[in-house]
């Protein structure tokens, strides 16, 4: 009789009846061209871009730049840092752009050969939670530019140092 009665309250376990977590509670669809139907596919569009880009970690920003400049005369790029979410520059931190070897310029660092870095004079701290890295170069010929490398860099909160690596493409217009 216990065998009986034990396959009749068995499937009981395994049914929706026999969970006793909650069914979530039935929405009703919003009317179509309504501006939450709207709203709820643009969420999901920018939800999935997100997760399909990898972009910087959110405690830090790079701003790159180029002013126009001339084939033959000395110009600069900048790769400005920005921390955000209650980050800030690391004062401590040896800061560097290692620049990859490109033909179509010179590159005037003062270490070596496509380094550019705190030590070298060529990061600033501009305020607390922005610093700036100026690359010096000459280009060898007018047309599109492109400075490619990696930079070093490192933010602070009060709890934590967060170190990063991150390859950097810099367009420079080139006369």
């Amino acid at each position: 009789m216990r065998a009986v009665v034990a396959w009749l309250f068995l499937p009981a376990l395994f049914s929706p009846l026999g969970c006793k977590r909650e069914a979530a509670p039935a929405r009703e669809a919003p009317p179509v061209g309504s501006a939450s139907v709207a709203a709820t596919a643009t969420a999901a569009t920018a939800t999935a871009a997100t997760a399909a880009t990898a972009g910087p970690p959110k405690y830090y920003a790079l701003e790159m730049g180029a002013p126009p400049c001339r084939a033959g005369d000395a110009c600069t790029a900048t790769i400005k840092l920005v921390a955000t979410d209650g980050y800030h520059v690391n004062k401590e931190y040896p800061y560097k752009f290692v620049a990859k070897r490109g033909e179509r310029v010179t590159f005037l660092d003062r270490e070596a050969a496509g380094t550019f870095s705190r030590s070298g004079g060529d990061f600033v701290e501009n305020d607390e939670t922005t610093g700036t890295l100026t690359l010096r170069f000459r280009p060898n010929a007018p047309g599109p530019t492109e400075i490619a490398g990696t930079y070093r860099l490192s933010v602070c909160s009060g709890d934590q140092c967060r170190v990063d690596q991150r390859d950097v493409t810099i367009s420079i217009p080139v006369m």
